[in-house]
């Protein structure tokens, strides 16, 4: 009984795992698609960042995340994509509207 127990802990962490595997490489992918976007909204965020003369470190405490975080968002080396939520947030404290970050310059 323990090893049928046992084999089905092992399928389960399995499983597990192949779902966790193909959240990444969506997200990878969907990253890679859009990379020239992503791009385009790292450099504008760090841009009006600037305009506002906020350090990463201000602008991450004005929206709750770490400093790491949000010099991840801003690195254009940087293959991660960022939650709406943070987008917003980043947009709030930066005091231009969501459309802004995105246009190009």
């Amino acid at each position: 009984m323990q090893i049928v127990n046992w084999f089905l802990h092992i399928i389960k962490l399995f499983v597990l795992y192949v779902r966790a595997y193909t959240l990444f490489v969506e997200v990878k992918h969907m990253v890679k698609k859009h990379r020239e976007k992503y791009l385009q909204l790292r450099s504008n965020i760090a841009y009006y960042r600037k305009m506002k003369e906020y350090t990463q470190d201000q602008l991450a405490e004005k929206i709750d995340i770490s400093r790491t975080h949000m010099s991840n968002i801003e690195a254009p080396g940087m293959d991660k994509s960022l939650s709406l939520d943070v987008l917003f947030d980043i947009a709030d404290a930066l005091e231009v509207s969501v459309s802004k970050l995105f246009e190009i310059r």
